[in-house]
């Protein structure tokens, strides 16, 4: 295999880190999709046990939002803080938000230069980046998995992003187990919006719905609710 060929290969595994996945024919959540929306917080935290549809709901609230928007799938390996300060940057350029700023200190890193830098360092990367960030005035960040970030620094980078981007900047993570990142400030503000495993569950509504997404037998009330 050439090295071009292997440079492709990895180009396309790491945008497929940095951009969301394409559902077809999946149920939307409307009720649980209106109540979350209804509500602006600048934290949405989607935790529950793995195969309750967290990432196709948070690609439902991605799909609903009208302000620019960066997925990020979150892997072990983001756990080096300049890997995933990288995948932010590189989001960015995806979404087409991050603008000419040629100062940027973050743009065009590679994922692999990551010896040799501090925890002081690190933190002044990322508040580079929050700056470029706050230049925008509405950008919704969603993390998928953002339970894999268990390292002091790794954390740091979304606990600085909690703390220093504006308003305007919202993040939804999902989690199949508790985040290790602090988020007791926006329970205190009121600025977080939990869905949890009981609210994806599906109602007798959103069961009588997939079967006629799926072109099943239509369900009365009484079949559909013996299947929630």
């Amino acid at each position: 295999m050439s090295a071009d060929t292997n440079l492709s290969n990895q180009r396309a595994f790491f945008n497929a880190d940095i951009s969301a996945p394409a559902f077809k024919k999946h149920l939307i959540r409307n009720s649980l999709l209106r109540e979350v929306m209804r509500s602006p917080k600048k934290l949405i935290l989607i935790q529950a046990p793995p195969g309750y549809g967290k990432t196709s709901f948070m690609k439902q609230i991605m799909d609903a939002v009208a302000s620019p928007s960066l997925w990020l799938n979150i892997r072990q390996s983001d756990n080096d803080p300049m890997n995933l300060l990288h995948k932010f940057n590189s989001a960015l350029a995806l979404a087409s938000v991050s603008g000419e700023d040629e100062d940027d200190p973050v743009t065009g890193v590679s994922v692999h230069q990551t010896s040799g830098f501090s925890s002081s360092s690190i933190s002044l990367w990322t508040r580079s980046l929050i700056e470029h960030m706050n230049k925008h005035p509405k950008l919704f960040i969603f993390l998928n998995d953002a339970d894999f970030l268990d390292t002091d620094d790794a954390t740091a980078v979304i606990n600085l992003l909690l703390q220093a981007s504006h308003a305007g900047i919202r993040l939804c993570l999902t989690s199949s187990s508790n985040v290790h990142v602090s988020y007791s400030h926006l329970l205190i503000e009121n600025q977080v919006t939990e869905v949890t495993q009981d609210d994806l569950c599906f109602s007798r509504q959103d069961i009588q719905a997939m079967f006629a997404l799926y072109q099943g037998p239509e369900l009365n009330d009484e079949t559909a609710k013996q299947l929630t």
